[in-house]
C-alpha cells in the first residue's frame, strides 16, 4: 500500500493545487504583495509586547522616578531581546504605521503619560513642601 500522493494517487489533484497555491503565495511575498501586511503585523505584535513589558515594569515600583527608570529599562530590554522586530517597529517606510493619534491613545503611550503625570505631580508636591530645588532621590 503506497502513499496517496504518488502519481495517479487519489489525492494527486488536490496536492498539485495545494502546491501551486504555496508557490503563488511565496511569489506574492517575494514580490512585495504581502510584505507590508506581514511587517505591519510584526509591528503591532511588537507594540503589544512592549506595552505588556512596560506595564509590568511600572507596576513593580511605586515612586514615579523609579517607574520612569523601569519604563526605560523595559524599552531597552525589549530592544535587546527582539532586535529585528524592534528595528522594524519604528520604520514607517516598511509598513502601514499607526497614526500619531492612535499612538497617543495606545497602551504604551498611556503607561508613559501616567508615569510622567505622577512624576510631575510628585515634583510639584516636593517643590511646595521643600521649595526649589527638591532633595535628590
Amino acid at each position: 500500500m503506497g502513499c496517496c500522493f504518488h502519481e495517479g494517487g487519489e489525492y494527486e489533484a488536490a496536492f498539485v493545487d495545494l502546491a501551486a497555491y504555496f508557490v503563488q503565495l511565496v511569489d506574492d511575498i517575494r514580490s512585495g504583495r504581502y510584505r507590508v501586511l506581514l511587517v505591519t503585523a510584526l509591528v503591532q505584535d511588537g507594540l503589544t509586547q512592549l506595552d505588556r513589558a512596560s506595564s509590568e515594569a511600572v507596576a513593580q515600583v511605586e515612586d514615579p522616578r523609579d517607574q520612569l527608570r523601569a519604563l526605560g529599562l523595559a524599552y531597552i530590554r525589549f530592544a535587546v531581546a527582539h532586535p529585528a522586530q524592534f528595528r522594524i517597529m519604528f520604520r514607517p517606510e516598511l509598513s502601514h504605521p499607526p497614526a500619531v493619534s492612535d499612538l497617543e491613545h495606545g497602551p504604551v503611550f498611556d503607561v508613559l503619560m501616567t508615569v510622567v503625570d505622577e512624576l510631575s505631580t510628585s515634583h510639584l508636591i516636593c517643590r511646595l513642601k521643600h521649595g526649589p530645588p527638591c532633595p535628590p532621590h
